[in-house]
């Protein structure tokens, strides 16, 4: 197998059926094109990268990270795709579980106790960009989000950076969509008690 770069380069955008090109390539993956799963690679490595990095991840563990979810489609993932969801959406599915013993050490916090207690407000149900709508200064926001449990900071960048819908965020969190919609109002009590605390720092 080919040694993958040191870190991962856009590719040039594939033909207008996006998601039809790349289902072809994980086709030729699977038939043990290495030419494919470099395209693979260069074209869904900044994604798989920058979410593991969100996940406060080091550069070096990120890397390690992505290379072990690319062998994974190597070994025999590309041939189980079913194409139930969009295939990033598969691939960070299969990079979160390749992070759960980092993403366990990590949350400091039971993720069950962020599940009690929850009361949503009406526009938790259907708008989590309420989240951002705080309106504060991007360096607080950033200071605050940094100190969250690595597990709802994992939740703010599906959310908030690449805009995924709960459906998706479910898949490759594997729980409910109730729950993702819980953890959001925790992560909101949380960001608005820190930002009111720098505020007044």
């Amino acid at each position: 197998m080919m040694t993958m770069a040191a870190n991962p380069a856009a590719t040039r955008s594939p033909p207008a059926d996006e998601e039809a090109y790349w289902h072809d390539r994980l086709a030729e993956v699977a038939a043990g094109s290495e030419q494919a799963l470099e395209a693979c690679y260069r074209h869904f490595g900044p994604l798989i990268h920058r979410f593991l990095l969100s996940r406060g991840c080091s550069e070096e563990a990120a890397m390690q990270v992505l290379n072990e979810t690319m062998l994974e489609l190597w070994r025999g993932a590309a041939a189980a795709f079913e194409g139930r969801s969009r295939i990033s959406t598969w691939l960070l599915g299969i990079a979160h579980h390749r992070m759960i013993d980092h993403i366990r050490r990590e949350a400091r916090h039971d993720a069950q106790s962020l599940d009690e207690g929850y009361d949503p407000e009406p526009d938790d149900r259907d708008d989590p960009g309420h989240l951002l709508d705080l309106k504060l200064e991007q360096s607080r926001l950033q200071e605050c989000l940094h100190r969250l449990p690595g597990e709802l900071r994992q939740l703010c960048y599906l959310v908030f950076f690449e805009q995924l819908p709960y459906s998706d965020i479910a898949r490759i969190l594997d729980c409910p969509e109730g729950t993702i919609k819980s953890r959001i109002f925790h992560i909101r009590k949380r960001l608005r008690a820190c930002l009111a605390q720098t505020q007044g720092d």
